[in-house]
């Protein structure tokens, strides 16, 4: 009510089968969720229906590593500068990269299990799932990094292709906190 956080439009064109796919502390197990994810990827797909939005800071939420270094290296190859932020990425390295997509040198950032808590660049306001999760607050944590409001920007876009959008809920909806 108050305007801090933006309405999102979501848009779900394709989600891997996760059916059968082990489950290790609440979540899909990593292993076989990258495997399941990049057996039905194509990168054209998300481009096709990121590109109409490609205007917006967008942060993309990846599967694994090398997964995520091949997309950057492919929005930038396009013509729009991306950087991989995960776990081995150093702290200066963190700080230079957050700079840059904030003041709009950068136009993307692909995380790898980093970004979805903690992380507050409210000038993002496209994010790509590419990580199929099993937990509605890992879902929900996600999907708030593109939900800050920012001067100009009156919705937030959700691309999912990992199925967490009908796993879960609309990110406008207030779930049955009794059920998640």
């Amino acid at each position: 009510a108050a305007g801090h956080i933006l309405p999102t439009r979501c848009w779900t064109p394709s989600e891997p089968d996760m059916e059968g796919v082990t489950i290790r502390a609440g979540e899909f197990a990593a292993g076989e969720m990258q495997k399941r994810v990049e057996e039905c990827f194509v990168f054209a797909n998300v481009f096709d229906y990121w590109h109409p939005f490609s205007h917006m800071q967008t942060i993309v939420f990846a599967p694994r590593v090398v997964f995520a270094r091949a997309l950057a290296e492919e929005f930038t190859r396009r013509g729009f500068p991306a950087a991989v932020i995960e776990a081995a990425t150093l702290k200066d390295d963190r700080a230079n990269i957050f700079e840059r997509f904030s003041n709009g040198e950068l136009r993307i950032l692909v995380s790898v299990d980093v970004l979805r808590e903690g992380f507050d660049a409210p000038i993002a306001q496209c994010g790509i799932d590419l990580q199929p999760n099993k937990q509605f607050r890992t879902y929900a944590q996600k999907v708030g990094r593109v939900r800050r409001s920012y001067p100009g920007q009156d919705h937030a876009l959700w691309l999912d292709f990992a199925g967490n959008f009908w796993r879960f809920y609309h990110p406008d909806e207030d779930p049955d906190w009794a059920s998640v």
